[in-house]
């Protein structure tokens, strides 16, 4: 297939004959009485192309306009654009939810052709201006969805958005922009994992064409992700885990893991992502992070294909949970893991806060390690890390902060007087979220702050959005959780009391995971990736090696 489209002189993309507009009500498509006056009449009355069409041309138009923000993110203001609430975004939206832009197979058409041509009846677009157009509307947000409401001196004023789904097609855009045309085949799989295929397998044959290291390496290709599809799916899922392990040394592809109830896929190694599923959660940003400390990663030999046996540090035992954070009415859109933002919070997001916090204040009015039952894990964990200490735990504003931090997941930042400027600003969000939503007594911000707050409140009511943002993008789909000892952390809906928080070097998150039940075999079952405060950037690895300890092994099957 890259030698059919490398070499083809022209690609044709058809989508049909015409573009199905979605349902939408004759009253809102209305031309006004003054534009009526003028001759004018509204595109998606002509033709809903035309719609699509005068969406790229105005991206277009903004082009020149693009900055890059201080994240190094592509950012514009969108001039030109209609109201997100118009019924012609979607009719732009209908236009990149056909199904051709999210089949897993048509990557390759699109990222190897020389000249591609996006055909839809009679119109056609040329695929470099839809391209930029697509580049340009992801730096305006256009993506994003949204419900936002506020009280400013008695009147409502809400804004809305749905967003336009657009993640797919910039898919395609992004990595035709890189060198060769190709990428590496674990993010390949990563994104793959959202897009359509009658055959699991094919989320991993499907991007082997455009993955560089599976040509650089065609003897360990060879062995573990040769086209077979007499292999089991679970065989084809793990191996093509272990030719990334392999092939680049590093543990990375663990973090995608996520343990369901009801798996698609049958007998697939826990630590192995089912790589034909969307995740449920929303990634953390693994760059911000080092809870490895930047070891590399440490993995032994064990004559089973099934078993991964990798070093790392035991940190504690998991005792108290919350249920997870889980609204119906708020879903992670798969595409590009984004939650349906929203402000204020509904119901389900005050009830988990203040159930985490509630496990949190309990713990440490009553004093850290006391009222618990002692058991093996805990034996080890005050073995392992009796060195460890928890120096932002000592007050209750230092509590809070720590609080804070886990459910916005954040870098620890030191002790609170280090504390960078972003992270200040988070707990002042999340002081005005509290005093809003939980109530006067919930945190132990000053009274004057608090009096500050129920100014603050009533010239400027969203004084909590950036903390509700963080929420719902780190806490969506997780459980809050508490360890024997005290350490705070969120971490995968699966979980149970009696779970073990681990460090695994090469990864640089901590993960949560689970002994088998034939406790002489020492096997753990991997159920995904976790935030603790306090050990996020290497601290619970340095101690251990300022300690003489060694790192120890896991064996997960």
């Amino acid at each position: 297939m890259r030698r059919i489209y490398t070499t083809a002189s022209t690609v044709c993309i058809w989508l049909g004959d015409e573009l199905v507009a979605p349902d939408i009500a004759t009253s809102d498509l209305r031309t006004s009485q003054l534009d009526r006056a003028f001759g004018r009449k509204r595109l998606a009355d002509i033709d809903p192309m035309l719609v699509v069409l005068s969406f790229f041309a105005q991206a277009l138009r903004n082009s020149h306009r693009v900055k890059t923000n201080e994240y190094g993110i592509p950012d514009v203001d969108l001039l030109g654009f209609p109201s997100q609430k118009t019924p012609e975004h979607r009719i732009l939206g209908a236009f990149f939810n056909q199904p051709w832009f999210h089949r897993v197979w048509i990557v390759q058409e699109a990222v190897l052709a020389q000249d591609a041509k996006i055909l839809v009846g009679a119109w056609e677009l040329d695929w470099k201006p839809f391209a930029e157009a697509v580049n340009v509307m992801d730096a305006g947000n256009i993506r994003n969805p949204f419900t936002l409401q506020l009280r400013v001196t008695g009147v409502v004023s809400e804004e809305s958005s749905a967003g336009v789904d657009i993640p797919a097609a910039l898919y395609l855009c992004q990595i035709q922009q890189l060198p060769g045309r190709k990428e590496s085949l674990f993010p390949l799989l990563n994104k793959s994992r959202t897009r359509r295929a009658t055959n699991p397998a094919d989320h991993v044959f499907a991007v082997l064409g455009i993955a560089g290291d599976v040509a650089n390496a065609t003897e360990l290709s060879s062995k573990l992700i040769s086209i077979n599809y007499e292999k089991p799916v679970a065989q084809i899922f793990r191996d093509a885990t272990w030719f990334i392990i392999l092939t680049h040394a590093t543990l990375r592809p663990l973090a995608a893991v996520e343990i369901l109830d009801d798996p698609s896929i049958p007998n697939c190694p826990s630590w192995t992502p089912v790589w034909s599923e969307p995740r449920r959660t929303s990634a953390f940003d693994y760059d911000l992070f080092s809870a490895d400390a930047n070891q590399k990663m440490d993995i032994q030999k064990t004559g089973n294909s099934n078993l991964l046996r990798a070093s790392g540090h035991f940190l504690d035992c998991v005792v108290s949970i919350t249920d997870p954070l889980i609204d119906t009415t708020t879903q992670l859109r798969a595409q590009d893991e984004l939650i349906e933002w929203h402000y204020p919070p509904r119901q389900a997001e005050i009830d988990f806060v203040r159930s985490a916090w509630t496990l949190t204040t309990e713990y440490y009015r009553r004093g850290v390690g006391s009222g618990n039952e002692n058991t093996a894990a805990d034996a080890a964990s005050q073995d392992s890390t009796s060195q460890l200490c928890l120096p932002t735990y000592l007050t209750e504003k230092g509590v809070f902060e720590a609080f804070v931090s886990t459910l916005s997941v954040q870098t620890n930042g030191g002790s609170p007087d280090e504390r960078g400027e972003e992270a200040e600003d988070m707990v002042d969000s999340a002081e005005a979220w509290f005093q809003q939503n939980v109530g006067w007594s919930s945190h132990p911000a000053s009274w004057v702050t608090k009096i500050w707050h129920t100014v603050r409140d009533k010239w400027y009511p969203g004084a909590g959005m950036l903390f509700q943002a963080a929420l719902l993008r780190s806490c969506v789909g997780r459980k809050f959780f508490m360890t024997k000892r005290g350490f705070i952390g969120i971490g995968p809906a699966c979980m149970k009391s009696g779970d073990l928080v681990v460090v695994i070097l090469g990864v640089p998150v901590p993960f949560i995971v689970r002994r088998t039940e034939d406790q002489e075999s020492q096997k753990y079952i991997l159920l995904g990736e976790c935030y603790v405060d306090g050990i996020m950037e290497g601290e619970l690895v340095q101690t251990q090696q300022k300690a003489g300890k060694e790192a120890e092994w896991f064996t997960f099957v």
